[in-house]
Order: C-alpha cells, then structure tokens, then sequence
C-alpha cells in the first residue's frame, strides 16, 4: 500500500477513534499508542512529513514512561492539532482531505485539553 493510500486510511481510523457525534471522546493509552504506531508506519519515508514523525515519536516516547508528564503531552498534541490545520490549509489534495485534516485538528486540540 502507498503512503498516500496509508495516511488516508489512519486518518479516516483516526477521525473515527476520536468522534463521538460532535464531541471528542478520550481514547484509552492503547489505542492511542495503535494509532501513533499506525500513523508512524503510513508517514514512513515521507521527507516532506518528518516534523510529523518527530512529534508523534515524541509523543509515544512520553507514553513509554512510567509516569507521562501530561504537560509535555498537552503541548505535543497541540502541535500535532496546529500540524493538522497548516496540511489542512494548504492541502493540494481534494477538499474531503482538506476538511478531514482540519477535523483531525480540531479533535486533537480538543483532546489536548483533557490531557
């Protein structure tokens, strides 16, 4: 499967974890580390996404410890959420994309806020 094909599909999996209606659901520590591991394996070799891969990395690294520092968590998934919105704002791809990124942020920053 092709990295394109891959993200779109960790990104419809990814929407789908996060939504509930119009609301943000939390995630178990579980399923968010399946879901950094899937999103690290469909951004593998994609050079322009590597800010991405570091941030995600960074942010399953934290989830490795014994205690997670919820700040350093926060902040992560802020910049994931602003990551999102900048793909989302200059997105060469179909509006759908473009729409779902932007709802990928959105959820992001929400979640960000019950960490």
């Amino acid at each position: 499967m092709e990295t394109v094909e891959r993200a779109e599909h960790m990104l419809i999996d990814t929407l789908g974890a996060f939504q509930h209606g119009n609301e943000t659901k939390l995630l178990s520590e579980s399923h968010g580390k399946l879901l950094i591991e899937g999103w690290l394996n469909a951004l593998d070799g994609n050079l322009n996404l590597a800010v991405v891969r570091n941030s995600l990395r960074d942010l399953r690294d934290e989830l490795k410890k014994p205690s997670p520092n919820s700040s350093v968590m926060h902040g992560l998934l802020v910049s994931l959420a602003n990551q999102a919105h900048e793909a989302a704002r200059t997105a060469d791809t179909a509006d759908i994309w473009a729409a779902r990124l932007e709802e990928l942020s959105v959820a992001l920053y929400n979640f960000s806020r019950n960490v």
